[in-house]
């Protein structure tokens, strides 16, 4: 993981521009993910007179692994023809952060999410493993 900030507004100790990146990987056979990455960019007092507030981009993608990719593919060849085979799953998000009190936060998110549930087809197995 790597969080760092970019650029800090001259005589502040936290405001500016801030980057983050993380990805991970873990094994085939035990696990339906087997590769996931984020990264995105905040800026924190990018509005004049509110300078606890924060502003931000994201994108994420998770990827089905090998083994659940294969199954779903036998069971398009030995029985449900019309089965999908799972490959992954892309997220794009932007986000407003409102400091209102010391104790008080309230975030809006808006999120756009490609292929949900790993699925590329939009087909009827695809809406059941939506569940």
């Amino acid at each position: 993981m790597i969080d760092q900030m970019l650029y800090r507004v001259p005589g502040t100790d936290d405001q500016g521009l801030s980057a983050f990146a993380r990805a991970g990987g873990v094994p085939n056979d035990r696990n339906l993910i087997n590769f996931y990455a984020d990264g995105g960019l905040v800026y924190k007092g990018l509005t004049p007179g509110r300078p606890d507030d924060k502003v931000g981009v994201a994108a994420a993608l998770a990827r089905v692994g090998d083994n659940a990719r294969g199954l779903d593919a036998d069971i398009g060849l030995f029985g449900n023809f019309f089965h999908p085979v799972r490959s992954s799953e892309a997220m794009i998000e932007m986000m407003y952060q409102a400091q209102l009190t010391p104790w008080l936060t309230v975030q809006p998110d808006l999120q756009y999410i490609v292929n949900v549930a790993a699925c590329s087809i939009p087909m009827a197995p695809c809406e059941r493993m939506r569940g």
